[in-house]
């Protein structure tokens, strides 16, 4: 959780944001206030403004997507259950998996709930394409 913390620290410090919608902000403070009272489990880093924020619990429910910097963190000991509950609103997957046989079975899974982009987990806010790094 440290080591995510301080990679939105040093995100937010490269790239500040200029302005935040009121709309997002209240979206944001939602979202953690919820996610806190949801579970006494749960666990949410945040600074005191809505600049970046890191929810983490267990289980294979997936929160409501916020947006704004929002990284929910689910620890679960299986994925593919957590793959079989995504309902199309999961635009993003990060993945670290030791065996790149099942990280593969894991993408195509994710790819048919949905899910637009399977990276390597701590790449998900990495937009370049592919085929652009390999010109």
């Amino acid at each position: 959780m440290n080591d995510l913390r301080q990679a939105l620290e040093e995100e937010n410090r490269a790239h500040p944001r200029e302005q935040i919608e009121p709309s997002l902000t209240s979206g944001i403070c939602l979202a953690r206030a919820s996610w806190l009272l949801e579970d006494a489990a749960n666990r949410a880093v945040f600074p005191a403004s809505p600049d970046w924020t890191i929810l983490l619990g267990r289980g294979t429910e997936i929160p409501k997507a916020t947006q704004g910097r929002t990284l929910s963190v689910l620890l679960a000991d299986d994925l593919s259950e957590v793959i079989s509950k995504f309902d199309g609103t999961v635009q993003t997957l990060g993945l670290a998996v030791k065996s790149a046989h099942r990280e593969e079975e894991f993408a195509r899974a994710a790819g048919r709930k949905g899910v637009d982009r399977v990276v390597k987990m701590g790449r998900m806010h990495l937009f370049s394409s592919p085929w652009m790094e390999s010109i």
